[in-house]
């Protein structure tokens, strides 16, 4: 059977650039308009065509006016945003072109352009590097750390540049799409209109919006595109054309020969499916005296499969951002000349679930294999996965760096600016709380006991407690480093004050572990301890269960158009109500490990593994709606490009001495180049 072609209005909303979706032509709003017209008028067909008379009075009609005066108003929003946007452009690229030239003299300058100013501390003293502009009146000037050497400050100051200028340059192709995209719907529409009117307006009137509209007949657009690779060539590619493209062009990979991130995918997932099969069964006829180290491996093979089981739910994530229209690419900072796909996390995940399931059938069938003494299997498992994410592997460094550079910025979080990236990867670090302990043991067991489990499950230490309480620890400091940036109470510390709650839950359940292996359960500090740990885990659910459907998703919005929700979906309807719902239940679930697991009523070890595997569902279903709600706020003000920093500022000749805090320009500067906001770099002079 051939598939059946997409229609227009669809492939208009899937192939339109999400931020600006707004500003494209209303192509189903003005095919209701049509439909109005065929419903008041006669319908022209290929037997029966429409008389003069019937022709007239369908010109003539009021449907037919009111469509064509809602597509001269299509027209004229579509001209104001492209103006718009042309004169964001052409801003731009001046104060680039500026840049360039200035780093040209700086490279043919000589060492005597650098010099420490004396007012300065020897301690705090910095390299500062200026260029002339005008002999009286100006300088460009950018400060670092006097430890870059020349070199290393004209290669950083050419990479930032590039980087400048490959984010401008994806902004005249979103451009370009743009215009052709809506180009390609006046045709469809007014062809559509001739259709079942049986007038003859497509070419008298898409002749018209040529001529009149600037997003048709305006070279400009043509022209910066030109004008900005010449740019590159010259200052950034040394007149290397080709180089140039290969920098600025985003590489179409929509058609492989072979899809072998595909293919790797479904043989490893096979492998995992078919494993886990054997592994049930292996487990339902296993003898427990062939396996004297089960209890702690089964924890440390619960603590390795958790973060593959989130690498593979987001990727399904990604792989719906993708379907939807929600870009996560620019949300998480990342290049999308070189970025990761849902087949790529896809893989990774796959590949490390079939290397988790075939450790664990070496570990069952260790008796009869004899390849590696059992209690060895989660360490050499562990071993390879740590080795797989070190080796630079191509194609997979752009993700990995991602990866590393967020998570630095998540432990300095008191230290360092915020995006979105970090508080979005630190919350899932919350959920993989279970991870954390388990690798906490793992690595215990190892190291100091490998006789017995218990010595490594002690709270009295207080190593585990600490361990529990980083995650929300480390989004609490986020919270402050972002009150501390703009201090405003709500929403940077009511956000804190949840994971402030989160950590008092933690401590007061390991105190109250403490007294019930220590004094019993019937001790009266051990049930006031149950009791204060049930109520702080009953107001953390609630308070978190509502920043996450109120402030997270947006939901429960007062001029929602469907019930509880938002007035603008991206995803359908049921997905939000399906989530609220899940979110409060798999909220609730610490009740099982207080009524269950706290009095040992089942197998608690199992019990923390569903626990923890339906902490890490439950985050699955809260990036759909989180990332879709910051997609939304980007959307309103038609943010789809990055704004990178620029290298040179202005600063009067009269100045000698530098003020303000490098460590905060350079700060600026980082989460600038990452995060998902624009950033005003037209500085005024000091």
């Amino acid at each position: 059977h051939a598939t059946p072609r997409m229609k227009f209005g669809d492939h208009l909303i899937r192939h339109s650039i999400p931020e600006w979706r707004e500003a494209y032509l209303s192509y189903k709003k003005l095919k209701k308009k049509i439909k109005a017209i065929k419903k008041a008028h006669h319908v022209p067909t290929v037997m029966n065509p429409l008389t003069a008379e019937q022709l007239e009075e369908t010109e003539n009609s009021e449907e037919e006016k009111a469509f064509q005066a809602f597509f001269d108003e299509e027209i004229q929003k579509i001209d104001h945003f492209f103006h718009e946007r042309l004169q964001e452009a052409n801003e731009r690229i001046k104060k680039l072109e500026v840049q360039l030239e200035h780093l040209q003299v700086l490279q043919q300058a000589g060492p005597d352009s650098f010099f420490q100013t004396e007012s300065m501390t020897e301690q705090s003293r910095r390299r500062t590097t200026l260029v002339t502009v005008d002999d009286s009146e100006s300088w460009f000037c950018v400060r670092w750390y006097h430890a870059y050497t020349r070199d290393k400050l004209l290669k950083k100051h050419v990479n930032q540049l590039k980087k400048a200028m490959k984010e401008y340059y994806r902004f005249l192709d979103l451009l370009v799409a743009f215009r052709l995209l809506n180009h390609t719907a006046c045709r469809k529409i007014l062809k559509k209109h001739d259709k079942y009117t049986g007038l003859k307006t497509l070419a008298p009137r898409l002749e018209a919006v040529e001529q009149t509209s600037l997003f048709f007949h305006d070279k400009t657009l043509d022209n910066l595109i030109t004008f900005t690779e010449r740019l590159y060539i010259r200052y950034l590619a040394k007149g290397e054309r080709a180089v140039a493209m290969r920098d600025l062009r985003i590489p179409d990979t929509r058609f492989q020969a072979v899809d072998w991130d595909t293919m790797i995918s479904g043989i490893a997932m096979g492998i995992f499916f078919l494993s886990v099969v054997f592994v049930i069964g292996a487990v339902a006829q296993a003898d427990s005296t062939n396996y004297p180290h089960a209890t702690p491996v089964f924890a440390m093979y619960r603590g390795l499969l958790l973060p593959i089981l989130a690498i593979i739910l987001v990727a399904i994530n990604v792989y719906y951002w993708k379907k939807y229209g929600v870009n996560y690419v620019f949300i998480f900072g990342m290049d999308p000349r070189d970025t990761y796909t849902y087949l790529d996390m896809l893989k990774v995940g796959a590949v490390l679930a079939a290397l988790w399931s075939l450790s664990v059938q070496m570990y069952l069938f260790e008796h009869v294999l004899h390849l590696v003494h059992d209690f060895w299997n989660p360490l050499v498992l562990a071993a390879t996965i740590v080795l797989l994410f070190l080796i630079p592997f191509q194609g997979a460094t752009a993700g990995r760096k991602w990866l590393f550079r967020t998570l630095g910025r998540i432990v300095s979080a008191p230290f360092r600016k915020v995006l979105f990236q970090d508080f979005w990867l630190a919350d899932q670090l919350t959920s993989l709380n279970v991870f954390f302990l388990d690798m906490e043991f793992f690595i215990c067991f190892y190291i100091f006991s490998r006789d017995t489990a218990k010595p490594c499950l002690d709270t009295s230490n207080g190593i585990r407690p600490i361990i529990s309480a980083l995650p929300p620890l480390w989004r609490l400091l986020q919270c402050v480093r972002r009150y501390r940036d703009a201090p405003k109470i709500h929403p940077h510390l009511t956000n804190a004050l949840k994971y402030f709650s989160g950590i008092i839950v933690v401590l007061l359940s390991s105190l109250a572990a403490r007294y019930r292996d220590q004094e019993g359960f019937s001790d009266t500090r051990t049930i006031v301890l149950v009791a204060l740990w049930s109520f702080a885990a009953l107001c953390n659910t609630l308070y978190s269960f509502w920043w996450d459907v109120i402030m997270d998703w947006g939901l429960f919005a007062n001029d929602a158009k469907h019930r509880f929700l938002r007035p603008v979906i991206t995803y359908p309807r049921r997905l939000y109500y399906f989530a609220i719902v899940n979110d409060f239940l798999c909220r609730c679930l610490w009740t099982l490990s207080l009524s269950v697991g706290f009095y040992n009523v089942w197998f608690t070890d199992g019990l923390v593994a569903l626990l923890g595997a339906a902490e890490v569902y439950r985050r699955f279903m809260w990036n759909f709606l989180r990332l879709e709600n910051e997609h939304l706020n980007n959307c309103g003000q038609f943010r789809a490009t990055r704004e990178v920093p620029l290298v040179f500022e202005y600063l009067p000749s009269s100045a000698v001495e530098f003020g303000g805090d490098d460590d905060e320009e350079e700060e600026d500067a980082e989460a600038a180049d990452q995060n998902n906001g624009w950033t005003d770099i037209t500085r005024e002079p000091v």
